[in-house]
């Protein structure tokens, strides 16, 4: 139950910390900023899956697997056009996987079978804010960003 706790904690605290306080209410986030979590050797280790490089890395390892190779990029050519509003309720609804975003506000979203629906946000970083209702650590929705 504790770390259960802890692990919604630091996910608001995050969520806080990237979306700005006002976004989450009553939460602020404390950071030690003298202890970073992985140094660049260390990151550079896990994506090798060099367990011998430290415990840490080590234990990250046995924990999350080995490194996967990155997925590929769905097909967006075919991408159906739907409006902003569906746009979002298709995300608060967990039917997004993917989304990809370019300084231009265009908006990719894709569903777990493969299909693309595009669309265009109000603001930049819009589609950001929306996924971060359902998703404020990032675990389960793919950001691609340009």
């Amino acid at each position: 139950m504790n770390r259960t706790l802890l692990s919604v904690g630091v996910c608001l605290c995050l969520s806080a910390r990237v979306f700005g306080d006002d976004q989450i209410p009553n939460v602020r986030c404390e950071v030690d900023k003298s202890v970073e979590a992985l140094t660049q050797p260390e990151k550079d280790a896990l994506r090798r899956g060099d367990r011998s490089f430290s415990s840490l890395v080590a234990e990250l390892i046995e924990k999350n697997g080995p490194p996967e190779k990155p997925p590929e990029l769905p097909d967006t050519g075919n991408a159906k056009a739907i409006d902003w509003q569906q746009a979002k309720r298709m995300l608060w609804n967990g039917l997004i996987t993917t989304v990809m975003q370019t300084h231009k506000r265009s908006v990719v979203l894709v569903t777990p079978s493969g299909r693309a629906y595009r669309t265009t946000e109000p603001t930049i970083d819009d589609v950001l804010r929306a996924a971060a209702l359902v998703d404020p650590c990032h675990k389960y929705i793919r950001f691609i960003t340009e």
